[in-house]
């Protein structure tokens, strides 16, 4: 494993387990290099370049290998659709008069994975590593990265990331103002665990994906070590303080009873009777700590008061563009456009608080259909393909990007969807595998 890591094989491939290797320390990579290198841009949008890269690397590789008769690509449904959602992104985006850098940010935040999804689902021979082992390299990273934020959490402190150019105001709202150490439990004092991400949702999101993997790999071989390992990162997942990270640990613990406990009850009694009081106790510790502040804690119904009223905008928003409004022009990413004005009130304006209504606003019906036809095209095959694992967790967060905008934090989303091509294609996916 650690050879073929590093064993030279071609720039495709080496350009993909780079993008792998880096993109769990993603966030600190992009402060240190904007903030101590002062390499401004260039630190952030790294991840794009090695994009653009890989890109121009398959070129390279279907012109130099063009003789080979396993080489085809045959394009199909989702190619084409993703084909009309940029196309007819940047068409609603230049009617509103925004041009450069609203299809610039609009390619960032609105379809980047999906031209991930496209290169990875096109490479044929060109990779030249197992897939496995590529997952096996994400985990080994993941695990690297998530070592040292308990570190950070637990024994250093957040306050050392201060060092690192992360914002003390934990309160902080401008978009200038960089990256807090840690964010509150509102009205508590709990510090929810985010280690080097932008947020703790950025740090649930990144958990899931890594259990996703984890829960894949293991899925022959369900013994002691893999429900220790889900226990302990399902505990960090609860440590972000999300609702949405909450509740998908019920509905995982659900799936996993579901799908193995016959199976795993006969083989390992005393292990799930242990892991039983384990979390027992883990419940009634967590009852008698937060007994005076259960409402603010796992209700929070001023922040869901505040999402609510965000999504309220949109038909505002639809009153004023009823064809949409282009790209950028909603969502996280218009901070990018308007950052110097930003204030609580167009925050509360353009942020609607689902990822479902952002794609609406942007570009009304059309776009959105065609967003949906995408996923549900996408669904479809890992439904077909019995994968079922890649399916009820693609699911999940599908569903909380109707109430958050998780998609956000593209350097996660890039790799979910990297991984995706794994299991999209029902054609030759054993001998991938």
């Amino acid at each position: 494993m650690f050879t073929s890591i590093f064993k030279w094989t071609n720039l495709f491939t080496i350009l993909t387990k780079f993008l792998i290797i880096i993109l769990p320390f993603y966030v600190i990579i992009k402060v240190y290099s904007d903030k101590i290198l002062d390499l401004g841009f260039l630190g952030f949008f790294i991840k794009e370049f090695i994009i653009i890269l890989l890109f121009l690397t398959l070129i390279y590789e279907y012109f130099f290998n063009k003789k080979n008769k396993d080489i085809q690509f045959k394009l199909d449904i989702i190619d084409y659709l993703i084909f009309t959602f940029i196309i007819y992104g940047v068409i609603i985006t230049l009617i509103n008069d925004l041009w450069v850098k609203s299809i610039f940010f609009g390619w960032r935040y609105d379809f980047l994975w999906f031209v991930v999804l496209l290169i990875f689902k096109h490479w044929k021979i060109f990779l030249k590593e197992k897939t496995k082992n590529l997952i096996k390299l994400f985990m080994i990273s993941a695990w690297i990265s998530i070592f040292l934020g308990l570190m950070v959490k637990f024994v250093l402190g957040e306050e050392i990331l201060s060092f690192f150019w992360f914002s003390i105001d934990v309160a902080q709202f401008w978009f200038w103002w960089g990256i807090p150490i840690y964010q509150w439990v509102e009205a508590s004092w709990i510090r929810r665990f985010q280690w080097i991400l932008d947020s703790p949702l950025a740090m649930w999101y990144f958990l899931i994906l890594f259990i996703w993997l984890f829960t894949y790999l293991n899925k022959k071989n369900l013994d002691f070590a893999f429900y220790l390992g889900f226990s302990f990162l399902s505990i960090l997942v609860f440590l972000t303080y999300s609702r949405a990270a909450m509740l998908w640990i019920i509905v995982w613990i659900f799936i996993l009873f579901l799908f193995w406990i016959t199976k795993a009850f006969k083989k390992y009694k005393k292990a799930i009777f242990y892991f039983s009081i384990i979390w027992i106790i883990w419940i009634l510790w967590l009852s008698y700590i937060f007994q005076d502040k259960m409402v603010n804690v796992f209700l929070r119904p001023g922040s869901t008061k505040w999402h609510f009223t965000r999504m309220e905008t949109w038909v505002k928003r639809f009153i004023e563009k009823p064809f949409g409004s282009g790209l950028a022009s909603a969502g996280p990413a218009y901070r990018n456009i308007i950052s110097g004005e930003t204030t609580l009130e167009t925050d509360r304006y353009y942020i609607p608080e689902s990822w479902f209504v952002q794609i609406l606003v942007e570009g009304w019906f059309i776009y959105f259909s065609l967003f949906m036809a995408i996923l549900l095209n996408i669904l479809f095959n890992l439904y077909k393909n019995n994968n079922k694992y890649i399916w009820v967790m693609f699911i999940w967060v599908l569903v909380m990007n109707f109430f958050l905008h998780v998609f956000e934090y593209t350097y996660i989303t890039i790799l979910l969807f990297l991984f995706l091509w794994l299991f999209y294609n029902s054609e030759n996916l054993q001998k991938r595998l």
